[in-house]
C-alpha cells in the first residue's frame, strides 16, 4: 500500500506557489556551506530510515525537489509527566484514575509559543518557508527544496526520482535541540499494511444459503460469527446480564487509512442479529482517503468492537496522503473523545525516531489522558515487517511490530483453536477447553502471531512475572486472540465488487478491536466514564496469578514463520501470546477487585483511623497492651458500582451495613479482642456484573492493647489488604 510523497499538512500555501520562489531564491543566493557547519549541532539519534540503504539506483536527488517537513517540539516537565503516569495508578494519591484533557496536557507538557517561535525562526534563516505552527500537535511546519534541507540539516538526501531518504542522521543547533524531538518528512521510505489476510473469494450476501444468525455456514465452510466469538470467550453470561459496553459520550476510536460504507456494517449487524451501530467517520487529514484496499481492515475493526460492545459508539478516523496512519492516530488522541484506541496496522521501513519521539508523543498523551491503546502485534510470526520497494514485506530475520511495542500500548497476538460445534452450527467450545495455540499458519504460508524483542524500547517496569525472560528491551505481545483464518477464521461483510459481500478473514486485526470492545465492558462496571487509562500493569499483575485471574494462558504452539526462528508459547508469559486470552466474564471480575497483597501500617489514636490499603486476609495487630474492641469496620469503594450486595459477620456477629462510597459495617455489640487473640471477620459481596458471591476474610488480631471504633478502609472486594498494626 503506496504512501504517497509529501502531503501538504494544515492550512498550507500550495508546493507549486512556492517553487517560483524557490528558484529564485537559489540564483540569487549561491549555495553556501552547510547552515549548522558554523555552529555547535547536535544530531538526532536513530533518526536514518532502515530502507535508506535499500532505495534501487539512488543518487543524490535533485537540489529543486520540492520537500515539506515537520519539526516535532519536545515535550516539556518530563519529570513531572513521569511522576502523572505512577500517580494515575496509585490509589493513595489525588490523580488516581484521573485522566487530563488535551488542553490540560498541553498546558502542562506540551511547548510553549516561544519553543516554536524559536524554531520557526530558525527555520526562516535557514532558508525554509515555515507555513504554519500547531501547539496542539506540537508540530512548526515547513517547505523548502532538497538543497536547502540538506544545507539546514547538515544531510545527504538520496533518491531515484521517487523514492528518498536522509542517510545521516539531521543536525539541529546545539542551542535548540532540548526543544527538537524529531524531524518528520526526511523520507518517504516507509508504509503501512493492515493486520489482516483474506482467506479466500467473498461472496454476495445474496448468494447465502440459509441464515446467518446466530451462526453461519457460508461456501467458505464453517466460521465464528459474533455469537460463536462470545461465547468462545465467555462473554454471552455478560451481554444476558445486561452489560454491552459503556454508551455516549464514551466511544470506540479505530484508525483507519480508508473510509467504509456504512451499508456493509449495518448488513453485517443484520445477518448476525446485532443492533444498529452507532458510527462516526472522522476525516483525519486535509481530504478523506475514500475507499481503498484497506477497507476490509475498516470494516472488520468496526463489526468486531460493535460486535463486542453494542452499546458503545464507534469513531472511525480516517487519514489520507504520506501520513496518513498517524493523521488518524493523532487525531483520536488529540480529539480525546473515546476511551480507547483500537489500531490494526503495522508500520515497515520507519527510523527508531518515529517510534520513539513521534508516536511514542502521541501515545504519552494518550496514555495522560487514559486514553487505552490497542495495537495488533501483526501477522509474519517473529520475522515482522520490512519495506521492500513501496511495499510491507516478511522479514528474513527478527523483527517485531514496533508501534504494538510502545509501552504506553497494549499488544494483542493472536492464537488458532479448532472449535467444536453441534449439529447446528453452533460454537459449544470455550476458551477454558484449552484448545488454543499460538497461531501460525507458516506450512500454508498463511500468517503467524507476531512477537519478540523491541529494537527500540526498552523493557518497562512492570512488564515481570512468570515466563519474562531475563532482558532490557521491551517485549511484545501482551495479550492473544483468535487470529487464524481457518482455525476457525472470522467472518465480516465488506463491500467488494461493487455490493456488500461476506468472507471470512484472518490476523491479529481480529484481537485488536475485540479487546478494545472487551475494554468498554470493563469500565461500564469501573464506572470511570469510559475511563481505563494504559492496562498493561493490571494485565502483568493478572497474568502473575494465572489463569485463575481469567487470563487464559496458552501453552502450545510458535511463532516460527518464513523461516525465522520464532518462540514457543508456554506456561506463563511467553512472546507468541503473551499473557493469553480472556475469559471475559471470570477477567473482568478479576480486573476489578483481584490483586496482590499490600501491607499497610496504622497508628491509633482517636478518633479512629483509616488505612488504604489493596487486595485477601486483612490482620489487624494491637501492641498497646490491652484487650481491643472493634465496634465498625469502615470500606472505602473506589469503584463502588461494582457490587450489587456486602454482608460481613465477625465472630459469629453479623453487621448491620450503611451503603454508600463508604460502607461501613457496624455490630451490635463491639468485637473484644484479647491480648494476642485473634477475630475472624468475613465479607462477602455479589457483583452487580454477575450474580456470583465472593468472600474476603479479615483476620483481626489483637497483641497488646484496647483501641474501640477502630475504621478500616481498602479499595475492592474481595480484597487482601495486608497487615495493619495497631500501635499505642
Amino acid at each position: 500500500m503506496r504512501r504517497a510523497i509529501g502531503r501538504v499538512r494544515g492550512d498550507l500555501v500550495s508546493i507549486t506557489e512556492k517553487l517560483g520562489l524557490w528558484a529564485a531564491v537559489l540564483t540569487l543566493v549561491p549555495l553556501t556551506p552547510s547552515f549548522v557547519q558554523a555552529q555547535s549541532v547536535v544530531r538526532l539519534a536513530r533518526s536514518v530510515s532502515p530502507a535508506a540503504a535499500q532505495i534501487v539506483n539512488a543518487g543524490t536527488v535533485s537540489p529543486l525537489m520540492p520537500m515539506e517537513i515537520a519539526v516535532r517540539l519536545n515535550l516539556r516537565n518530563t519529570g513531572e509527566l513521569e511522576q502523572l503516569k505512577r500517580d494515575q495508578r496509585d490509589p493513595s494519591s489525588a490523580s488516581y484514575h484521573r485522566g487530563l484533557t488535551a488542553a490540560q496536557f498541553n498546558t502542562r507538557f506540551g511547548p510553549i509559543q516561544a519553543d516554536a517561535d524559536a524554531v520557526a525562526q530558525w527555520l526562516s534563516a535557514a532558508g525554509f518557508v515555515v507555513t504554519g505552527i500547531d501547539l496542539d500537535r506540537h508540530l512548526v511546519l515547513a517547505q523548502a527544496n532538497a538543497a536547502v534541507v540538506s544545507r539546514a540539516f547538515d544531510v545527504t538526501i538520496a533518491g531515484n526520482g521517487s523514492d528518498f531518504a536522509n542517510t545521516i542522521e539531521p543536525a539541529i543547533p546545539a542551542a535548540l535541540a532540548p526543544l527538537v524531538a524529531n524531524i518528520e518528512g526526511l523520507s518517504n521510505t516507509f508504509a503501512v499494511k493492515p493486520a489482516l489476510i483474506q482467506r479466500g473469494d467473498f461472496e454476495p450476501l445474496s448468494d447465502v444459503k440459509g441464515s446467518a444468525s446466530p451462526d453461519f455456514n457460508a461456501s467458505q465452510g464453517l466460521g465464528f460469527s459474533p455469537t460463536d466469538l462470545r461465547n468462545y470467550y465467555d462473554e454471552t453470561p455478560l451481554i444476558a446480564n445486561g452489560n454491552t459496553g459503556t454508551r455516549a459520550p464514551d466511544c470506540i476510536a479505530v484508525a483507519e487509512v480508508s473510509n467504509l460504507h456504512l451499508s456493509s456494517v449495518n448488513a453485517f449487524d443484520a445477518e448476525f442479529g446485532l443492533p444498529p451501530v452507532s458510527l462516526r467517520q472522522i476525516t483525519a487529514s486535509r481530504i478523506k482517503p475514500g475507499y481503498n484496499d484497506a477497507e476490509l481492515e475498516a470494516a472488520l475493526d468496526v463489526e468486531y468492537a460493535h460486535a463486542i460492545a453494542p452499546a458503545t459508539p464507534i469513531r472511525l478516523y480516517a487519514g489520507s496522503g504520506a501520513n496518513d496512519l498517524q493523521d488518524a492516530i493523532t487525531r483520536a488522541v488529540t480529539d480525546n473523545a473515546c476511551g480507547v484506541i483500537s489500531i490494526s496496522y503495522g508500520y515497515c521501513g520507519q527510523p527508531a525516531s518515529f517510534y520513539t519521539e513521534t508516536l511514542g508523543q502521541i501515545f504519552t498523551q494518550a496514555a495522560l489522558q487514559r486514553q487505552t491503546v490497542f495495537v495488533s502485534s501483526g501477522d509474519e510470526g517473529a520475522a515482522g515487517l520490512v519495506l521492500e520497494g513501496d511495499q510491507c514485506v516478511v522479514g528474513r530475520s527478527p523483527h517485531v511490530s514496533e508501534m504494538s511495542a510502545d509501552p504506553d500500548v497494549t499488544s494483542v497476538g493472536g492464537t488458532q483453536f479448532n472449535p467444536q460445534y453441534n449439529s447446528a452450527g453452533r460454537n459449544i467450545s470455550g476458551v477454558l477447553n484449552g484448545l488454543d495455540s499460538a497461531w501460525d499458519e507458516n506450512d500454508q504460508f498463511q500468517g503467524a502471531t507476531g512477537g519478540g524483542t523491541s529494537a527500540v524500547f526498552p523493557r518497562p517496569s512492570w512488564q515481570t512475572g512468570a515466563g519474562v525472560p531475563a532482558g532490557t528491551m521491551r517485549l511484545v505481545p501482551d495479550v492473544a486472540l483468535g487470529a487464524s483464518g481457518s482455525a476457525p477464521g472470522f467472518y465480516i461483510v465488506a463491500f467488494v465488487n461493487g455490493e456488500n459481500q461476506l468472507g471470512l478473514v484472518a490476523g491479529t486485526s481480529i484481537g485488536s478491536p475485540t479487546w478494545a470492545g472487551y475494554s468498554r465492558l470493563i469500565a461500564k462496571v469501573l464506572g470511570t466514564k469510559g475511563r481505563l487509562g494504559p492496562i498493561n500493569p493490571r494485565l502483568y499483575q493478572l497474568g502473575a496469578i494465572g489463569s485463575e485471574s481469567g487470563l487464559i494462558d496458552v501453552v502450545g504452539g510458535n511463532n516460527t514463520f518464513n523461516f525465522v526462528a520464532g518462540f514457543t508459547a508456554g506456561t506463563g508469559y511467553d512472546m507468541a501470546t503473551g499473557w493469553g486470552s480472556p475469559d471475559m466474564a471470570a477477567m473482568l471480575n478479576s480486573f476489578l477487585v483481584g490483586g496482590t497483597a499490600s501491607p499497610a501500617t496504622a497508628n491509633v489514636t482517636a478518633p479512629p483511623k483509616t488505612v488504604i490499603a489493596d487486595a485477601g486476609a486483612l490482620t489487624l495487630t494491637n501492641t498497646s497492651g490491652g484487650t481491643v474492641s472493634i465496634d465498625s469496620i469502615k470500606v472505602t469503594m473506589t469503584h463502588p458500582g461494582v457490587f450489587k450486595t456486602l454482608s460481613m459477620s465477625c465472630g459469629g456477629q453479623a453487621a448491620n451495613t450503611v451503603r454508600g462510597t463508604t460502607t461501613t459495617f457496624n455490630f451490635r455489640q463491639p468485637i473484644a479482642i484479647p491480648i494476642d487473640g485473634v477475630a475472624t471477620c468475613t465479607m462477602s459481596a455479589t457483583l452487580a456484573s454477575l450474580a456470583r458471591t465472593y468472600t474476603s476474610t479479615e483476620t483481626l488480631t489483637n497483641v497488646a492493647g484496647t483501641v474501640a471504633g477502630e475504621g478500616v478502609t481498602f479499595e475492592g472486594v474481595p480484597a487482601s489488604l495486608g497487615t495493619i498494626t495497631l500501635a499505642p
